[in-house]
């Protein structure tokens, strides 16, 4: 029996055992009830989970070589959970990292504000400073080297256009991409084929675990059973052959401002593309320095610009050939029917058109074949706006082609209200007309519109849709997709779709050819040749395609200044479908 002096002894006695109670049934509760939550927090604290990005799917030409690859790299990632937000720490890691404290901050920023537990620093890191990083990793906690996969075009510019080129997600664009399971660090196609494939080309991400230890750093992976391994996303396999674009490309190396597409004109397969100026899209991986983008921006002639599907330029002798189509179909002239004579100008409203020579009196087809301006001008003042317009919406000519790559333009085809809106309701007339159905003024079509309408004009009125893709397969090898060709008939005259496809043969090879030059001996070909100034540059166009009774290439080159173009241009656009020819067709004849 315990004796008390006093109360206040044994309030005190009492006091301890209800604590003393308290505490052990506060630590059983907490050590054994809770014991699994704890283990499992305990686990969490030892074990990270890391995504593990998918390798991109590859590209192939059609001559099965590798032109959009994957290569590995040492990239630096940051744990943004352990980093400490000192000055010095972070002056150390953005030195690492080849950035400034500012460009780190914000780095770091936005990973907290999409929820991401890491960030990219730098993809390709050199071995110097991987070795570094692993021989100190108790002066870099949170950092993480990872050997991954990355896009690489190893033909550098040789592909850019059609291809396009992928890049970081940015901020606007992550918030839209999260919900379609994006991760921050992902590369997304930004242009061509690389962007409007991107679900195909994107693999899905895997899961790794590792255990790390107090300080952040990692011991090594554990818990593989429940690892997820990334699936590489799926292979492309373009219409694009590699020996006919590396062929084209180093013919026009000469010219700073270019471009350039060879077609099939009853499939649509675009066999090469070329736009110049180009840049090397590998700089987007590794990442582009502040002066190399700045001069990229900064080009007058940007580099980042597909100027076969982007550029609008003079349609010209296209406009030509549906004003000569328009013609027989409506039967608005006999081809022998004759105009007033070309003494090298004529008066139409208040304004001189002017001829290149006096052609003096000429029907249709000669007019076509000596490339007689003030023939056509009449011409056209018969046909009419109205009729001209009605068919090019018919035919569609004036808007996006199809091609299965983003950033394609519309033409443009002027309407009464545009004419009234630039020169005043009542101050335009037959003279804004003609300069407009001539393809000199106003009207415009981009280069691939032009290859499209051409084809039709020699595959009897049919329009068929341009690809650059074949097939599509995943990483096992199945085929996934394959593309069939989309054709519609636009022209139903085929007797006037004929005549025009005979003088374009004509155009060529007659003793009143002004392009003499583009003769290929014993190969039938057709051929245009069109110049116009802009800016004070000449441009100069010219199509071509091969062979005449039935063809199946064209192929359509615009050069800007160009030096005595009307010999220069049909030799270098003869020498490119001598070499077609050669190596598409007759090589696999034999």
């Amino acid at each position: 029996m315990i004796l008390f002096r006093n109360n206040r002894e044994r309030h005190i006695l009492y006091f301890m055992i209800i604590l003393t109670v308290s505490i052990g049934v506060i630590l059983f509760v907490y050590q054994i009830m809770n014991r699994a939550r704890y283990r499992e927090l305990s686990e969490s604290n030892r074990v990270r989970m890391v995504i593990e990005p998918a390798p991109r799917g590859k590209m192939f030409s059609s001559d099965s070589v590798e032109i959009a690859s994957v290569r590995k790299l040492y990239s630096l990632y940051l744990d943004i959970g352990i980093v400490k937000p000192d000055y010095i720490v972070l002056r150390e890691i953005a030195e690492l990292a080849d950035m400034s404290i500012d460009s780190l901050s914000m780095l770091i920023s936005n990973g907290k504000r999409y929820g991401q537990s890491q960030v990219l620093l730098k993809s390709d890191t050199d071995m110097r400073t991987v070795s570094v990083i692993e021989e100190n990793s108790n002066l870099f906690p949170g950092i993480l080297i990872k050997g991954t996969v990355f896009r690489y075009y190893p033909f550098k510019d040789l592909y850019t256009h059609p291809i396009g080129y992928v890049g970081n997600i940015s901020n606007e664009e992550y918030s839209e991409l999260i919900k379609r399971g994006y991760a921050f660090f992902d590369f997304t196609g930004k242009s061509g084929i690389e962007a409007h494939y991107d679900s195909d080309l994107r693999g899905i991400n895997g899961i790794k675990y590792y255990e790390i230890d107090i300080n952040g750093r990692i011991i090594g992976s554990i818990n593989e059973d429940n690892a997820i391994k990334p699936e590489p996303g799926n292979n492309l396999y373009t219409s694009l052959n590699h020996t006919i674009q590396q062929y084209c490309d180093s013919l026009l190396d000469e010219y700073s401002v270019c471009d350039m597409i060879i077609m099939e004109p009853k499939t649509g397969r675009i066999l090469s593309m070329v736009s110049k100026p180009s840049f090397n899209p590998n700089i987007f991986i590794y990442g582009i320095k502040r002066d190399i983008w700045d001069f990229l921006q900064r080009n007058d002639n940007s580099p980042f610009i597909n100027r076969c599907i982007d550029i609008q330029k003079a349609p010209l002798l296209l406009f030509r050939l549906i004003t000569m189509y328009i013609t027989m179909d409506r039967t608005i002239v006999d081809s022998n029917d004759l105009f007033q004579p070309c003494t090298g100008n004529l008066l139409i409203g208040n304004e001189e058109f002017k001829c290149w020579d006096e052609h003096g009196q000429l029907n249709m087809n000669d007019a076509f074949l000596e490339n007689c301006d003030i023939f056509f001008d009449q011409l056209i003042l018969k046909v009419g706006f109205s009729e001209f317009a009605g068919y090019i919406k018919e035919m569609n000519m004036n808007r996006k082609t199809g091609l299965d790559i983003f950033n394609e333009s519309d033409g443009f085809l002027p309407d009464i209200e545009f004419f009234s809106a630039r020169y005043g309701k009542k101050e335009w007339g037959n003279a804004e007309i003609v300069k407009m159905m001539s393809g000199k003024e106003d009207a415009t079509m981009t280069l691939l519109q032009m290859t499209v309408l051409a084809s039709a004009f020699i595959n009897g009125g049919i329009k068929v849709t341009p690809t650059l893709i074949d097939s599509i397969a995943d990483c096992k090898g199945n085929t996934v997709f394959k593309n069939e060709s989309i054709k519609k008939q636009i022209m139903y005259n085929k007797d006037a779709v004929n005549n025009i496809k005979m003088l374009m043969y004509q155009n060529v090879n007659s003793d009143k050819s002004i392009i003499p030059a583009a003769r290929i001996e014993n190969y039938p070909i057709g051929a245009l040749y069109s110049e116009f100034e802009s800016r004070n540059i000449s441009i100069n166009n010219m199509l071509m395609f091969y062979p005449v009774e039935d063809p199946y290439i064209i192929i359509t080159l615009s050069i800007e200044g160009m030096e005595n173009a009307r010999f220069n241009l049909p030799h270098l656009i003869r020498k490119i479908m001598y070499y077609c020819i050669k190596e598409l067709y007759e090589k696999n004849e034999h």
